[in-house]
């Protein structure tokens, strides 16, 4: 999805497709100011009051939802016209947190982290998408700063009370838990209140020693040769394991000689929608990641890319109807 420059201010985006992982904070804000984040940002009332308040810290907002990631950024640019300045020490990326942490942040590089009212994902059977489990926190250990923090409230004490068992173990933090008053004005924050809720449930966790967990590389993505394709017999079985690959569509273009195929490729803790090319070059076909779609480079991505080139290799043995673009 395209940015619209005139509703949403661009320079506050932080695209991670196209900056170098894992990030170097000190080039992004061109400073060396300590860094905050906020896992799961919303509408970013939070995230923009306490930028504009700390000016010598900054701040990175991470949300998965597209139209709260534009909202926050409309909020940004609106706080900065009311200022009369903008903010330079704040920016919002897209992006999943496990993948945040997992490819983007260098170890022991976060001063604080913050994340209000996360999903508790209530029901038993929805507990295995909690996002704070135990490797979630070693994890979070590992990159924050020495006695850096991570501060967690919920409205939610059966969430509450489950974290508290995941931190059992060596998870490297201590933590103190307390109730607080509603105090950030956020958009879940005034519902919860709405409904009654007159406090909530907090919890402090303090690094106490660090748990390594090394940044997750990319993968070089290769491009395949292969001397023979028949888009008519084109077919892609499901793979499933470790790394999972679906079929979502093929497309093929006669007169361009170039088919257009759509996956889902998931692997541990990362799912993406790929889109592979196989393009007639030099007597040849050339099999790649389409240009210009953005995906992080993984292991589950150069495996998609491998099997679509196997798949057209056996396509030159059958006969399949294709469908025209």
């Amino acid at each position: 999805m395209a940015l619209r420059k005139e509703h949403i201010s661009v320079p506050y985006f932080l695209p991670h497709y196209d900056t170098p992982r894992p990030f170097r904070w000190e080039d992004i804000f061109q400073n060396r100011n300590p860094v905050v984040v906020e896992i799961g940002s919303g509408l970013g009332e939070f995230l923009t009051n306490i930028a504009a308040g700390n000016p010598d810290l900054n701040f990175i907002g991470i949300e998965r939802d597209w139209n709260r990631v534009k909202k926050t950024l409309k909020r940004i640019t609106a706080a900065g016209k009311q200022t009369g300045h903008a903010l330079p020490n704040v920016k919002v990326m897209k992006v999943d947190a496990v993948v945040a942490f997992d490819r983007l942040f260098p170890p022991e590089s976060i001063k604080e982290i913050f994340s209000l009212f996360p999903c508790p994902w209530p029901k038993k059977s929805h507990i295995k998408h909690r996002l704070f489990k135990h490797d979630f926190f070693r994890l979070l250990n590992s990159r924050l700063r020495r006695e850096g923090t991570l501060r967690i409230v919920t409205d939610y004490r059966p969430f509450f009370e489950w974290m508290q068992e995941e931190l059992r173990g060596d998870t490297g933090f201590v933590f103190t838990k307390q109730t607080i008053a509603p105090q950030f004005n956020t958009k879940f924050e005034k519902k919860w209140i709405e409904e009654g809720h007159k406090h909530f449930h907090e919890l402090r966790l303090t690094k106490q020693r660090h748990c390594p967990v090394g940044v997750k590389e990319d993968v070089e993505l290769q491009i395949h040769f292969i001397e023979e394709f028949d888009p008519r017999a084109f077919h892609f079985e499901k793979i499933t394991g470790d790394i999972t690959l679906v079929l979502k569509d093929f497309l093929y273009d006669p007169d361009r000689q170039k088919a257009a195929v759509y996956l889902v490729a998931a692997e541990k803790n990362i799912t993406q929608h790929v889109w592979i090319s196989i393009t007639r070059f030099n007597n040849r076909w050339c099999v790649a990641k389409t240009e210009g779609h953005a995906v992080l480079p993984t292991k589950g991505v150069a495996r998609a890319i491998a099997e679509v080139a196997a798949a057209a290799r056996r396509s030159a043995e059958k006969t399949i109807p294709a469908k025209r673009l």
